[in-house]
C-alpha cells in the first residue's frame, strides 16, 4: 500500500489541495519531522509494489477491507476513502471493500479490533513529536493495535528521557 499510495493525489482529490501530504507520523512543521515514507518509497510505483508482494509470497489482487466514519472527520472522509480505493485498485494489485460506520459505533468497533484497516484522525494537543508517535507505538497503544517493537520502545524512552534537541531529533528520525 505504501509503495503505491499517492498522498499528493489524496490531498488534491479529497481535500482540493487545502492540506499538505504527510509522509510520516510526525506532523509537518513539528520539530523532528522527516519525510520517511517519501524517502523509503519515493513516487508511487506499481512495479515495485508488485515485486514486494511477490517477494512476500502474497498473491494479487490483495483483498483489503477499509473502514471509515462518515460524520466525525467531515464530508471529505468519504472522498478520502474512495480516493484510496481508486488508487489501490488502479494498480490491479488490490481489491478494496469500503465500509462506513457512524462515530459512536466506529469507536467501539475500532477498540474491539473489528477493522482490518481503517481511517483514524489525530489531533495532538501540543506541538511535540512525542505526541504524534508515542500514543500509537507504546506497549499499550492508544488504538490497541498490538504493535510492539523493542527498538521503537527504546527510542521512545531515549527521546522522552532528554531535552537535548539533537538526541530527540535523531530518535524521532529513527522512529519514523
Amino acid at each position: 500500500v505504501a509503495q503505491v499510495i499517492d498522498r499528493a493525489g489524496i490531498a488534491k482529490e479529497a481535500y482540493d489541495d487545502t492540506v499538505a501530504p504527510l509522509y510520516s507520523m510526525v506532523g509537518n512543521g513539528i520539530e523532528g519531522h522527516t519525510e520517511a515514507f517519501k524517502d523509503k518509497y519515493g513516487a508511487p510505483d506499481t512495479a515495485k509494489a508488485k515485486a514486494l508482494l511477490t517477494a512476500a509470497g502474497i498473491t494479487t489482487p490483495v483483498q483489503l477491507a477499509y473502514a471509515w466514519t462518515p460524520s466525525h472527520y467531515g464530508a471529505e472522509s468519504a472522498d478520502e476513502a474512495t480516493t484510496i480505493k481508486r488508487q489501490l485498485e488502479a494498480t490491479g494489485l488490490f481489491k478494496v471493500t469500503l465500509s462506513s460506520t457512524e462515530w459512536q459505533q466506529y469507536q467501539k468497533d475500532e477498540k474491539s479490533d473489528t477493522y482490518a484497516s481503517y481511517m483514524i484522525g489525530w489531533f495532538p494537543d501540543l506541538p511535540d513529536p512525542d505526541n504524534d508517535v508515542a500514543p500509537f507505538l507504546t506497549k499499550e497503544p492508544f488504538l490497541g493495535t498490538g504493535y510492539v517493537n523493542p527498538q521503537i520502545l527504546s527510542l521512545l524512552s531515549k527521546e522522552q528521557g532528554t531535552t537535548d534537541k539533537a538526541v530527540r531529533d535523531q530518535a524521532f528520525a529513527e522512529i519514523q
